[in-house]
């Protein structure tokens, strides 16, 4: 005997074959029966009576009795129905409803300025704020549930992408949100456009319920009408949601560096620093900044300073030293002490901090010191560069005889007459010298070394020549007064007294001290009896010390103005200083050589680095910018003018280019430039030396060190040092961009969403899923079914139209 479930399961089949049933089956409680060409109920109504109706008429005149009629027209009446029910195409349908779910994408920004920390999450102001990164997982990790809601899921798949320059994926978080492992945010660039453009074609042709864009909206890239349109014509809404701006960020940075890239071994070099901050207009938080000149090789500090944070660019001249021969690594450091519970301060540390070199060359500074009588100022000052070992000095006194032997460490016994001879000299001194000593060709050749070889001139005023007598001459265009001839003597009863100016500082002059603790010149020299009024100064001239005096009327010039008493001038690519006195040798009094020695030693070194920098070297390695952007051409020339190193006839010069890196140890060589030849020279060029031409074009942004590793240039040690940025690096401007975003959302038919309230996705986004219907359905009107219906029926009016015995 069968079981109860193997009987049930025959009477399952049994129903499914009367049926003529074959991928449906009527056991299925989804399944219903349908209609191939449904009727509606008035017309089903009207068949009905018209059914009935027809059955009627046909035993409407039947002999007999009431029951025989009534019953033979239901049966007619059923039968005229089955046949129209069977017309109409009853089916059995098993639906199967194909849902195309929408999707949700999630981009978040991973750029570096999700690092600034200007985001509040709490309202006590004495917590300190965090990075929008942070905000955003811990906002993210609080509200996760959001993202596993099965309503929210039902018909929306999410993707989670990040993106700076272009999009990657991203893990999403779990149920808890503590799954979140993403890198840290270190992108250079927020292309908003491109990461929108990037995640829509990943899912081209599906529908896309919106983008969330979680980002603080500063780009490089502009979301114009265009790409909105875009956008539109999709019909994809932007959900931005915010970051950043809670707390108005202060980015201190070192805006410019500059200094001279050779210097004399154990000189006080000047690095000067320009500080800055932006926003400019951002409240100050009293804090104290501190700068320091750090030597990479030993990590100690040479020089720092401490300036108020008063929200301005401030300008600061640090000062470097090194015993070091060759180039040497010094780093400029900026920070900063705040006040407890300060604001936040300083996103972005990477511009606080700037890489110097410096060629530290050994030879002594070679200095001719022209002098017409031995007043007091030559006495002290020749003994003083015999004693500085980092003088090289020849003095020549023209008022001795010739029996004199002339003074110094390589003493001369006449003035140099060729360009050559001049050539040897980083300076000259020129005191109270007659006019007419120098002839004409050698004051040509002196004026042509100051100006085409940035040679230092030194004049000393005197009463009998310098400077009226030399108005008129060759050499009166190097002379920082306007008129020579009018400068007088002005003496001083209660003497005067010279005061350094700004300029002296910003040129590391002029920086007299007791010892290495004092920072102001010192009160107690001895004041100065005569100076030289020298009316007008030339406008390219600068005052680098004035006069203050006890006695006012004695110490003013023409103009009313402070009698200037040392000036400068560049006069091409050299200088000129005039001192209109000759009497700081009494500073000696009481004090020793000590400011005397200062004063002059600072003087001589200012005018001797500015030599080396123009001058001097066996070839000059120069490199066009000091910073470029990502992907521009850098120009880079070398000069070569010692005879030696040209009889080698280079064709070609290799330079390699090292990235400054901390810590990491990275390089590229940049080999076989192309550099062109003395022979693309105008022919007006001398033939004395070779330019060497080339182009680098830097891939990354860094530091990067440029050196000539060319083996017949190796004794040279010629580098350069160059800073490549990134075009449109956002860390330049930190502060967000919420109106970008406000306007994407209005512009899509979005909406913002807050950091804190991500729960509101849930009912903000419109679903875009789309159905498709599936349904599987098989006819009914050819089942066995339905032939024993029409059967049954006729058979039993057949049946009783006998029983009463109807023809």
């Amino acid at each position: 005997m069968l079981s109860n479930g193997s009987q049930y399961l025959t009477l399952i089949g049994a129903i499914d074959w009367l049926l003529g049933l074959d991928r449906v089956r009527w056991s299925d409680p989804r399944t219903f029966v349908g209609w191939q060409h449904a009727l509606s109920g008035w017309q089903w109504l009207l068949i009905v009576i018209a059914a009935v109706f027809v059955a009627v008429l046909s035993y409407r005149h039947l002999d007999a009795s009431r029951v025989a009629r009534v019953g033979l027209v239901i049966i007619r009446g059923a039968v005229l129905l089955a046949v129209v029910g069977l017309l109409a195409g009853p089916v059995m349908i098993l639906p199967d409803m194909n849902i195309e779910k929408d999707w949700l994408l999630m981009l978040v920004d991973r750029s570096q300025s999700m690092t600034v920390a200007d985001c509040r999450l709490d309202s006590d102001p004495s917590l300190k704020p965090i990075s929008r990164d942070q905000a955003l997982r811990k906002a993210i990790g609080r509200q996760a549930h959001v993202f596993s809601d099965p309503d929210f899921l039902h018909e929306r798949q999410v993707a989670w992408l990040g993106f700076d320059s272009t999009i990657y994926d991203l893990s999403g978080p779990g149920v808890t949100g503590k799954e979140l492992n993403w890198a840290a945010a270190t992108g250079r660039t927020t292309d908003i456009r491109t990461a929108i453009d990037q995640a829509l074609q990943r899912v081209a042709g599906s529908p896309i319920a919106g983008v969330v864009l979680m980002t603080d909206g500063r780009s490089t890239q502009a979301t114009a009408m265009q790409f909105v349109r875009r956008l539109q014509r999709q019909a994809v809404r932007i959900y931005p949601v915010p970051l950043g701006g809670d707390v108005q960020p202060v980015d201190l940075a070192i805006r410019r560096v500059d200094v001279a890239p050779r210097a004399f071994a154990n000189d006080d070099v000047p690095v000067r620093v320009l500080v800055g901050r932006v926003p400019h207009d951002a409240q100050s938080e009293s804090g104290m900044l501190r700068l320091e000149l750090i030597d990479e090789h030993t990590q100690q500090v040479l020089d720092e300073h401490k300036l108020p944070d008063n929200g301005a660019e401030q300008a600061v001249v640090l000062k470097g030293r090194s015993a070091a021969i060759g180039p040497v690594n010094w780093r400029v450091n900026l920070s900063v002490d705040l006040p407890p519970k300060a604001g936040v301060v300083d996103p972005v540390p990477d511009n606080n901090t700037a890489l110097v070199v410096v060629e530290m060359i050994s030879r002594p500074i070679r200095l001719l010191y022209i002098e017409g009588y031995p007043r007091w100022e030559y006495r002290y000052l020749k003994n003083m560069l015999v004693r500085e070992t980092s003088v090289s000095s020849s003095i020549m006194l023209t008022s001795a005889d010739h029996r004199f032997i002339q003074e110094g460490n390589k003493p001369i016994t006449r003035l140099p007459e060729t360009p050559e001879e001049w050539a040897r000299f980083d300076i000259i001194i020129l005191g109270d010298v007659p006019h007419d000593y120098l002839s004409g060709r050698q004051m040509t050749q002196l004026r042509d070394h100051v100006a085409v070889r940035g040679g230092g001139l030194i004049w000393i005023g005197g009463d009998h020549h310098t400077p009226h007598r030399y108005e008129g001459t060759l050499m009166a265009d190097m002379l920082a007064m306007v008129r020579p001839g009018n400068v007088k003597r002005t003496d001083v009863g209660s003497g005067v007294s010279m005061y350094p100016t700004a300029l002296a500082d910003s040129l590391n002059v002029l920086q007299l001290k007791h010892d290495d603790s004092a920072s102001s010149w010192p009160s107690t020299l001895p004041p100065l009896h005569w100076v030289q009024d020298v009316g007008l100064i030339k406008p390219t001239a600068g005052i680098i010390a004035a006069s203050r005096s006890s006695d006012l009327q004695g110490a003013i010039s023409a103009n009313g103005s402070s009698l200037p008493l040392v000036i400068r001038m560049p006069f091409g690519a050299g200088q000129s200083v005039y001192i209109a006195t000759d009497e700081t040798w009494r500073w000696r009094y009481g004090q020793g050589g000590h400011y005397f020695d200062q004063f002059w030693i600072g003087l001589i070194r200012m005018m001797g680095r500015h030599r080396i920098q123009q001058h001097g070297q066996q070839a000059q390695f120069n490199v066009g910018q000091a910073r470029v952007e990502q992907g521009q051409t850098v120009a880079i020339e070398l000069d070569i003018e010692d005879p030696l190193l040209l009889q080698r006839n280079l064709p070609r010069i290799l330079v390699a280019v090292d990235q400054v890196l901390d810590g990491q140890d990275q390089r590229f060589e940049l080999v076989d430039l192309a550099l062109e030849v003395s022979a693309q020279l105008p022919s007006s060029d001398p033939l004395d030396r070779a330019r060497y031409r080339g182009t680098w074009q830097p891939s990354l942004p860094g530091q990067y060190r440029l050196q000539v590793v060319e083996p017949a240039l190796d004794e040279l040690q010629l580098s350069s040092v160059i800073e490549v940025i990134q075009h449109g690096d956002e860390m330049q401007e930190v502060r967000p961009d919420h109106t970008r975003l406000y306007q994407l959302a209005e512009q899509t038919d979005g909406q913002v969403v807050a950091i804190d309230e991500l729960d509101t996705l849930v009912t903000t986004v419109t679903s875009r899923a789309t159905a498709t219907s599936n349904d599987l359905s098989e006819p009914l009107a050819r089942s066995p079914m339905a032939l024993m219906v029409i059967v049954v029926l006729l058979t039993t009016e057949w049946v009783g139209r006998k029983l009463i015995r109807l023809a």
